[in-house]
């Protein structure tokens, strides 16, 4: 168990409980609760780069770090899809659909193991979903803030985003599954 306890697996399990204080904290209007939860949402996204940057220099890269890196990111990406449906009313489809996505790909993970291995280059696939749905993220922190171009502040564009990143997940499940076969 001691493996499971190294500074780079704790800098991604902390982000579980920011996940679902994420959650509990945002609000569509500014104020405390808001710039509290941008705040979380930060920290989760330090402690993001913070783990792999640990186990580089430490333990090296683990299977154990590798699932908890990923539940961490799992975790953080369901909370602010949530917490935006109760503040933007993204609706109940899309957050069932990344939802469920995001469960298959890490059941996928443990099943399948290195993804890159079974599809070469499929990590880059992953990453783009990552970068499109942290850009979804950051969009609907910012948005109570009116720091946006006006094109981009409604709460439609947060919901747009999703629905890329959903369905661009979709896709990468379905390159996995096509691999598998």
């Amino acid at each position: 168990m001691r493996a499971a306890l190294n500074p780079a697996n704790i800098a991604s399990v902390v982000r579980v409980p920011l996940a679902l204080l994420f959650v509990g904290l945002f609000r569509r209007e500014p104020g405390a609760l808001l710039t509290a939860s941008v705040v979380v949402a930060v920290i989760a996204q330090v402690t993001d780069h913070l783990d792999g940057y640990l186990a580089r220099r430490t333990t090296g890269k683990t299977v154990t770090g590798w699932l908890f890196d990923s539940v961490a990111d799992r975790a953080f990406y369901i909370a602010a899809v949530v917490a935006f449906d109760r503040e933007y009313g993204l609706g109940s489809f899309l957050v069932w659909a990344f939802t469920f996505r995001e469960v298959c790909l890490y059941a996928f993970r443990v099943g399948v193991g290195d993804f890159d291995q079974l599809v070469p280059g499929f990590r880059k696939l992953v990453l783009v979903h990552a970068g499109v749905v942290r850009l979804a993220i950051v969009i609907g922190c910012l948005l109570p803030y009116n720091l946006l171009p006006a094109s981009l502040n409604n709460s439609t564009v947060v919901s747009a985003i999703l629905a890329a990143a959903t369905a661009f997940g979709y896709l990468c499940l379905y390159v996995l599954v096509k691999a598998l076969r």
